[in-house]
C-alpha cells in the first residue's frame, strides 16, 4: 500500500525538511526507506502493518511515530513526522536565564 507523508519543522510545522532519512520498521527489521524531497516529501510501500517510522537528519533530533497503515496513506493522514534542531551548547541556557549585563 502507498504511504506518503510529509516531514515539517517543529518549530513552526512548515518549513518542510529535505534530505531526511526515513525508516520503518517492525521490530528490528526495516521494512522500507526513503529519502524526503526539498519539499519535505517521502513516499513508499508497505504491507499493511503497524511500523515505527524513524525520521533522521544531520543536526536535527530524530524522531520516531507509530504508523498504522490499513489502506493507502496520504500527506496528512498520519504519517507526517516534526523534526526539531539541534540546538547549539548553551542556548538553551541563554534564553532560560538571559544575558548578564
Amino acid at each position: 500500500m502507498s504511504v506518503s507523508g510529509e516531514v515539517v519543522n517543529a518549530q513552526n510545522g512548515y518549513n518542510k525538511l529535505g534530505d531526511v532519512q526515513l525508516s520503518f520498521l517492525q521490530g528490528d527489521q526495516t521494512v522500507a526507506s526513503a529519502t524526503t524531497s526539498n519539499r519535505g516529501r517521502y513516499a513508499v510501500e508497505l504491507p499493511a502493518g503497524n511500523y515505527l517510522a524513524r525520521a533522521a537528519k544531520n543536526n536535527w533530533i530524530t524522531m520516531e511515530k507509530n504508523v498504522t497503515v490499513t489502506g493507502t496513506v496520504r500527506v496528512g493522514q498520519g504519517a507526517d513526522i516534526a523534526m526539531s534542531a539541534v540546538l547549539p551548547p548553551g542556548r538553551s541556557e541563554e534564553r532560560r536565564v538571559g544575558k548578564e549585563c
